[in-house]
């Protein structure tokens, strides 16, 4: 099993609760990390065969565009996308950052994780 990942990727949305992030939106970076088995996309050095990773961040693009209040449902709602476009592989995480949170404490990040893993139904 291999893993095919995706750093930092880079978004401004509307995602929160409080009325001022509904207001002026904010940075929020995802991670994604998905496992399958790449040898035949390896051996075939074919995209068919493989993750492709523009159509990865495509969706993870299109769920960032539909606001919610949580960052948990758009991390849910990248790996469920994932998960239809993707039916083979063995487990998608997704992390959704919030880079800036309006409030008073100091900190780098707000995040949530949501894992898909097919693993588990073996």
């Amino acid at each position: 099993m291999t893993r095919l990942s995706i750093k930092d990727l880079e978004f401004f949305a509307y995602h929160g609760c409080h009325p001022l992030e509904r207001k002026t939106g904010g940075i929020f970076k995802v991670d994604i990390l998905v496992d399958y088995d790449m040898a035949m996309a390896a051996d075939s050095d074919n995209i068919n065969e493989a993750v492709d990773y523009v159509s990865i961040m495509e969706i993870a693009k299109q769920v960032m565009a539909k606001r919610c209040d949580l960052i948990e449902t758009v991390a849910k709602n990248t790996a469920v996308a994932l998960d239809e476009k993707f039916p083979f592989v063995k487990s998608i995480e997704v992390i959704v950052y919030k880079m800036k949170v309006p409030l008073s404490h100091s900190l780098s990040y707000v995040s949530a994780n949501y894992v898909i893993d097919k693993h588990m139904d073996n």
